[in-house]
């Protein structure tokens, strides 16, 4: 795939949706900008289908001025997401389910209007040592990037608690079906 056999640490940027995603990678590119030198790791920038125009022309500008990879769709997200050292993404649910069946480490940055959802959603991931979260009144390219580079330093203790995450939600569901098969 693009960018997937190059060297050294890749962090993916996925927005879902993309429709409300502009403030994460606006955070994301701001901390590439403002790095001075080059950071030692890869980015791939997914805009979504959904982002507004302007806010994806002026993603794609920043990002190819600091050589980071961007792309409008992926059709085969499972496989960057499982080549990635680390996803930052906001807390969708459908997003954090497809992060965490690949296995790879996330780094959520939580949307907390029009509802909590989210902010719940990551605290109770990191509480259980699968994700790192960044609030999104703390989100600033440096509490980005302090929190990237620890990730890709210090993923063990991330990775470990992610491999042995229980991904049962196909065998609940065959068990909830059976239930109501059976009581017809």
């Amino acid at each position: 795939g693009p960018g997937l056999a190059e060297r050294g640490p890749l962090v993916v940027v996925p927005t879902g949706g993309g429709g409300d995603g502009y403030p994460v990678m606006d955070a994301f590119l701001a901390m590439m900008e403002s790095s001075g030198r080059p950071l030692p790791f890869r980015s791939i920038l997914i805009t979504g289908p959904f982002m507004p125009k302007k806010q994806r022309s002026d993603v794609y500008r920043r990002a190819k001025a600091v050589g980071v990879k961007t792309f409008h769709f992926y059709r085969q997200m499972e496989k960057i997401l499982a080549a990635a050292d680390l996803v930052v993404s906001m807390g969708g649910y459908n997003t954090l389910c497809e992060i965490l069946s690949q296995k790879a480490v996330p780094l959520i940055i939580p949307r907390e209007d029009p509802r909590k959802e989210q902010l719940i959603r990551a605290e109770r991931f990191h509480a259980h040592g699968i994700a790192e979260y960044i609030p999104w009144h703390r989100l600033s390219p440096e509490v980005l990037r302090e929190k990237v580079l620890f990730l890709l330093n210090q993923p063990a203790s991330f990775k470990a608690a992610v491999a042995a995450f229980p991904m049962t939600g196909l065998a609940v569901m065959r068990e909830r079906l059976d239930r109501f098969r059976c009581c017809q």
